[in-house]
């Protein structure tokens, strides 16, 4: 019935909860610079109005993309927990959530250190490290919440 229904977010505090949160953040991040390029910055016979610089953020590298699909299916695993009315699966979405910021942390890993900073110009930007302190963030949230519950 309709009282069975309805999201229970006590069922996944505070990890779970810190998880959806980070993954969110996550996406947001990734739409600021993670890799800047300088060519040029600072010649003087640069023409006025050339850039001597450009950013690429997190959706321009298919291993960041598949990074944020995963931290994202890790939140929607909690979120399918706190949902009240829906059978518990036979592996605990605790275990499934913690596998899937493992696999989103892979991609992550391979994302950061795939460019080599220094390289031609290369930098990574500031949308790339407060996606790492993030990324710090979901690991102790998925942690936390396998923790607590003795999954």
């Amino acid at each position: 019935g309709a009282g069975g229904s309805g999201i229970d977010l006590r069922a996944i505090m505070p990890g779970g909860l810190m998880v959806l949160a980070a993954a969110l953040l996550y996406c947001v991040f990734g739409f600021f610079p993670w890799y800047t390029q300088n060519f040029g910055c600072g010649l003087p016979d640069l023409p006025q109005g050339v850039p001597c610089s450009v950013s690429f953020n997190a959706w321009r590298r298919e291993s960041a993309v598949f990074s944020a699909i995963v931290f994202l299916l890790a939140g929607g695993a909690f979120l399918v927990k706190a949902r009240k009315g829906i059978p518990a699966p036979k592996v605990p979405l605790d275990l499934i959530a913690l596998g899937a910021v493992v696999l989103g942390d892979l991609f992550f890993l391979i994302t950061f250190f795939s460019v080599k900073a220094g390289t031609f110009g290369i930098a990574r930007g500031w949308g790339l490290w407060v996606d790492l302190v993030v990324v710090i963030g979901i690991n102790g949230g998925a942690v936390l919440q396998f923790i607590s519950k003795g999954a």
